[in-house]
Order: structure tokens, then C-alpha cells, then sequence
């Protein structure tokens, strides 16, 4: 079921962004002071972190709102617990498909990274964000077992996050969700997944990015 369209409108003192169709949110924004250049910033979310086990080849995406244009030239994440030898590891950006909510075109993959190693992961890129909602995640791939990465657990996003043309399930209703996930996502990442079914995780990637 199509959500409201991205964000037209965010007022930089409360993090309140007017869609649209007129209904209002709040989600990961970055920073009212835009971050200068050179400087990292973390996507915020409102709950501790822990280390999680991430699935081999699933792609985790957690809503992230730029409110206005800038230019990323480092994003990272930390992973916890190595994966087996060769493992690798990719973030991604993603932007909204209005047609869904949920994540459409590719706008970032960073390329791989070791997974088979624990340690913050500070990838290279250079990006450019214009104002909007975007999914931004990780995956790990081409291992036998599988790592864990910081994560967080459990908060509140007031992004509405697509769940389809059915009612929520029960256990849907009972438990946190906070993040898509995408499976079979093996080497290059897809150049879209608007034609891709998803999944509600209650887990998403702890991020961060820099500015060029």
C-alpha cells in the first residue's frame, strides 16, 4: 500500500517533516546544523545498540531523511563478531520509491569490505544526497557463517514503513519494526529493488557517514 510522498517540508528546530499529502513524521534526520565539511555524523535512532547477528546475503535498510542537499565522502559501520574467512560486507543508500515506501533506486554501493575482521568499518565513497528519505544499510555476503554488526534494538521512527496491501499480522503488531530487509542479495548490489519483496526487521545497522 503506498505510503505519503517524501518529505516537502522539515522544520529544523523539532525534526518534523510535513509530506506531501500533508500528513506529518519524523525520522533519522540529519542534524539541524548541517555537518560541515570533513566532519562524521551518526544516523540517530532512540534505543541502545548491541551486537546482532546479520544474515548472510540479507540486505538490512533503516530510513534515514536528509533535509537538505550535501555530499558524503566516507560512510561506515562496525562489525562485531568476524564472519567466516573472505567474508565481505557492503553499505548501501537507497532512495524512497514513492510508489511503495519502501526502497527503490540504488544511490550508493560502497563496495566490499572485510567481514572476516571485526572492527569499524570507514568505507570511501563520494555521494551526492539530495533532500529526501533514503534507506541506508548493510549486507554481508560470500561467507559460511555469519557475522554480527552493532545494531540497534528497538526505538521509534515516525517514518511510516510499507507493509502491504494486507492488515498486520499479530506478532507485527506486537514487536518493534524499524528497519526493510531485502534477501539473495549476493555480489553487486541491485541497481533497484522496487519490483523486490521485503521484509519487516526489528534490527537495523548502527551508521555513519562523513561530509565532503
Amino acid at each position: 500500500m503506498p505510503i505519503p510522498g517524501g518529505p516537502v517540508a522539515v522544520n529544523h528546530q523539532t525534526g518534523v517533516l510535513t509530506y506531501d499529502d500533508g500528513s506529518q513524521g519524523s525520522a533519522a534526520v540529519v542534524s539541524a546544523e548541517h555537518p560541515e565539511a570533513g566532519q562524521y555524523f551518526m544516523l540517530p535512532d532512540t534505543s541502545a545498540t548491541a551486537a546482532s547477528t546479520i544474515t548472510v546475503a540479507t540486505l538490512y535498510l533503516f530510513p534515514f531523511v536528509a533535509w537538505q542537499s550535501l555530499t558524503i565522502d566516507r560512510i561506515g559501520f562496525e562489525i562485531t563478531t568476524a564472519g567466516a574467512a573472505g567474508a565481505l560486507a557492503r553499505a548501501a543508500i537507497y532512495a524512497r520509491d514513492p510508489a511503495t515506501g519502501a526502497a527503490g533506486a540504488l544511490v550508493l554501493d560502497s563496495g566490499t569490505t572485510a567481514a572476516d575482521s571485526t572492527g569499524v568499518k570507514n568505507l570511501t565513497v563520494s555521494t551526492a544526497l539530495t533532500a529526501g528519505l533514503y534507506w541506508v544499510g548493510v549486507v554481508a555476503q560470500n561467507s559460511g557463517s555469519n557475522p554480527s554488526a552493532r545494531l540497534f534494538q528497538q526505538g521509534t521512527f515516525c517514518v511510516p514503513l510499507p507493509y502491504g496491501t494486507s492488515a498486520p499480522s499479530s506478532s507485527d503488531m506486537q514487536f518493534f519494526r524499524g528497519a526493510l530487509t531485502y534477501t539473495g542479495v549476493t555480489g553487486a548490489l541491485p541497481s533497484s529493488l522496487a519490483a523486490t519483496s521485503w521484509g519487516l526487521g526489528d534490527r537495523g545497522p548502527k551508521m555513519f557517514m562523513r561530509a565532503a
